[in-house]
C-alpha cells in the first residue's frame, strides 16, 4: 500500500518476477474475508490496484497477498 492509513483511496502495488497464481484478499480484524481483490495466474510483471476506502467501514483490516512463492499481509486503517 501506499500507505497504511487511508480516508479515501490508496494504491497496492505488486511486482511478481514469473508467472504466479496470485491471491490478494481483505480481511477485517477478526480474520474475516471482506472482499477478495485478485484471484488466479498472473504473468510477471508490476501490477496497481486502486482501494477504495468507501467500501469499507472505518476500522482496521489486513491485506494478504498469496502467490507461488509469497505469502504477506500488511495492516490498513480506514478513518473517517
Amino acid at each position: 500500500l501506499s500507505r497504511s492509513v487511508f480516508t479515501g483511496s490508496s494504491v497496492l502495488k505488486y511486482q511478481l518476477p514469473r508467472e504466479s497464481d496470485v491471491d490478494i484478499s481483505i480481511y477485517d480484524i477478526s480474520g474475516r474475508m471482506v472482499n477478495n481483490i485478485v484471484s488466479g495466474v498472473k504473468k510477471a510483471g508490476i501490477y496497481k490496484i486502486n482501494i477504495n476506502a468507501s467500501n469499507y467501514s472505518a476500522g482496521t483490516y489486513f491485506i494478504r497477498m498469496k502467490s507461488d512463492e509469497y505469502d504477506h499481509a500488511e495492516r490498513m486503517t480506514i478513518v473517517r
